[in-house]
């Protein structure tokens, strides 16, 4: 049998969108036909090995540090996460003391009709918090997800992973969205935001 390779460039161009997919769209750059694997075996196959890796996961820098801020200020907070709700729960559990307490709600990519790039998730989140999509702000490190947030009429705001993105997917963060170096950086964001909103 052959070899593909998923690359760098290949994994940045999927980088938070849903398995349903992100599955379909690598295979088809792998042109491995579905006859020979489905992309609901290739997803599946994937989240085997990765689940064998998430008591591996870091929390992006500063991430902790974000959650607790806005936990202070008395911030509704949720995750939507393309993953499945298995999946995330898994990870979740891994950083439990950071994350499951703070989240009025946690959506998931099996939960809504579409995946990022489409609003839908960001919606869903926004409904379980019970806060107007206007009044939300998205906190993303993918190009799909920025996407998703803007769709969703809210401020989008893009922390690149420098782990995983590369020109092309760095190309596609929509221009409405707010760039900024870290999530150490989302806070002054959100201050200048209110500060706007009570000028």
């Amino acid at each position: 049998p052959s070899t593909a390779v998923v690359t760098r460039e290949l994994h940045a161009g999927i980088i938070g969108m849903a398995k349903r997919d992100w599955s379909r769209q690598l295979l088809q750059q792998l042109a491995i036909p579905e006859d020979v694997l489905t992309p609901e075996a290739f997803s599946a196959g994937w989240a085997a090995h990765m689940a064998l890796r998430y008591d591996e996961l870091q929390l992006m820098p500063g991430a902790a540090e974000l959650v607790a801020t806005l936990q202070r200020r008395g911030v509704p907070m949720a995750i939507a996460t393309s993953s499945d709700r298995k999946q995330c729960e898994a990870k979740i559990a891994v950083h439990a003391a950071t994350l499951r307490e703070p989240m009025g709600a946690v959506v998931c990519g099996d939960e809504v009709p579409r995946g990022k790039p489409h609003p839908d998730i960001f919606l869903a989140a926004a409904e379980k918090l019970g806060v107007a999509p206007e009044r939300c702000v998205v906190v993303e490190d993918s190009p799909y997800g920025a996407q998703a947030g803007v769709a969703a009429g809210m401020v989008a705001v893009f922390v690149p992973d420098a782990r995983f993105m590369d020109e092309a997917a760095l190309s596609r963060v929509p221009a409405e969205a707010r760039r900024v170096g870290a999530l150490s950086d989302v806070a002054s964001v959100l201050d200048q935001l209110t500060a706007g909103a009570t000028a």
